[in-house]
């Protein structure tokens, strides 16, 4: 799960002409500079930008355009000019606090999802300076599963049972790990395989089913891997609001959170369907297309009673949905096609294993 935001650009902000001087070191990261105008700057350029108004007022001018904020001033002055900005781990920017003299860069705010500790480290190399990170496991060595979330591909079902999961690890508890998706060995320590634990009263679930699973544990982290490629097929014209009540139909018959769905596939005859491409805009899923032939490919992989002598002789394949899911995912299929009124759904799993680095 990344930070909400979605958005990579940097800014950095200096008020004094010795802070200017830090920030001007910064432009190669790539960032945008805002230097107060009293400094010493030669004005605006392409990435370097001369303000005369008072700090707060450039912050609410700029703050929707950065995911990550380097202010060279008084971590403070920071903390007072963001705090009316702060909502959610899931949604704040990064940012970083660093002395004029370039002494201590501190990850301020969003050390994790919005990778304030990362951008911490790499400015700290920068500038040869010291680097100043609070999060809690970061500083005792433990597995933080919202980072791992983030490289393994995984949205995060539910953010507030990570505090949870973190507290009991930094404080030497067990946590559970209880997985649809093969898990990395070895494990980390502290970490055990659901079935194995003894003394755990936590859990990560990483899967794609809605309902949490029948434990006995107090609190439970559901991490969703975003690995699952939806197959489909459809008549021409088919309205868009059929396709998406037919599309929660078949997740909900399987259990089957949207979140581990990554991609959309069909055959290229669709490829300019409506109601395919108002699918994938409105989930931001990237949509597949792929011709008879190769669909007709992938035919040996789909047993007999899944195939359509009807639907071969519209498109020249055998199999849409399913072997388009199949094409697409690269895996191996998770729920075969399955038939709704003028349309059909399969879901492939592309090859994943749950990584610890």
């Amino acid at each position: 799960m990344s930070n909400l935001r979605e958005n990579n650009k940097i800014a950095v902000i200096a008020l004094t002409q010795g802070g200017c001087r830090t920030a001007l070191r910064l432009r190669e990261l790539p960032a945008d500079v805002y230097l107060k105008a009293r400094a010493e700057a030669n004005g605006d350029t392409a990435d370097t930008h001369i303000f005369d108004c008072p700090l707060a007022e450039l912050l609410a001018k700029i703050f929707p355009r950065y995911g990550a904020f380097i202010m060279v001033m008084a971590a403070g002055i920071a903390v007072r000019q963001f705090a009316p900005y702060v909502r959610h781990k899931t949604y704040d920017p990064a940012v970083l606090v660093i002395d004029e003299q370039a002494s201590f860069v501190i990850s301020l705010l969003s050390g994790h999802l919005g990778g304030g500790n990362a951008l911490c480290r790499r400015v700290s190399e920068l500038l040869g300076a010291t680097s100043v990170i609070t999060t809690a496991t970061d500083v005792t060595g433990k597995p933080a599963f919202d980072l791992l979330a983030q490289a393994n591909h995984c949205a995060i079902a539910n953010i507030a049972a990570l505090k949870h999961i973190s507290g009991a690890l930094v404080n030497g508890e067990q946590v559970a790990v209880l997985s649809d998706i093969p898990l990395a060995e070895p494990l980390p320590p502290d970490i055990c395989r659901a079935e194995e634990a003894q003394n755990a009263r936590n859990l990560v679930y990483i899967g794609y089913q809605t309902a949490t699973p029948a434990t006995r544990f107090k609190h439970v982290l559901r991490l969703i891997p975003q690995n699952l490629v939806l197959g489909v097929g459809c008549k021409r014209n088919t309205p868009a609001e059929d396709l998406r009540r037919a599309l929660d139909q078949f997740l909900a018959a399987h259990g089957i959170n949207p979140l581990a769905i990554k991609a959309i596939a069909s055959i290229d005859l669709k490829k300019d369907e409506p109601a395919l491409l108002a699918l994938s805009a409105e989930y931001k899923l990237r949509f597949r297309t792929f011709s008879a032939a190769e669909l007709a490919g992938v035919s040996a992989q789909i047993t007999a009673d899944r195939k359509s002598a009807f639907v071969t002789s519209i498109t020249g394949a055998p199999s849409v949905a399913q072997a388009a899911a199949l094409l697409a995912a690269g895996g191996k299929t998770l729920v075969p096609k399955e038939i709704y009124p003028g349309i059909t759904f399969s879901l492939a799993a592309t090859p994943m294993t749950f990584r610890w680095q």
